[in-house]
């Protein structure tokens, strides 16, 4: 997400049908609704890191083991701060003491 800030990039379009999986890999297909922009790097930046984890979110409330009163828990999980340089060590902080994500969230 950050390269594309960087190409003035701000993607849309981020969704589940939209994706791949492949082993531990998400593979983002069908980004025809990129559009360049003229706001500034820092926007853009915030804009698609937004639109990336609110594909993590609905991701985690698609698998097979989502309840429906989990959903505090996984936008929890997926909140960063909009001056942090990385969003897995953010979620990877948060998940340290996690063998997997549902054990987090069902804590």
């Amino acid at each position: 997400m950050d390269v594309f800030a960087e190409y003035k990039v701000m993607v849309r379009d981020l969704k589940r049908e939209n994706t791949i999986f492949f082993g531990d890999k998400i593979v983002l297909i069908d980004l025809d609704s990129c559009r360049i922009s003229e706001s500034e790097y820092k926007e853009i930046r915030i804009w698609n890191r937004n639109q990336f984890l609110n594909l993590f979110v609905d991701l985690c409330m698609h698998c097979k083991s989502y309840s429906s009163h989990y959903g505090k828990e996984i936008n929890q999980l997926f909140t960063f701060n909009e001056d942090s340089l990385c969003i897995t060590n953010d979620v990877s902080k948060q998940l340290v003491k996690y063998k997997r994500v549902i054990d987090y969230i069902k804590r």
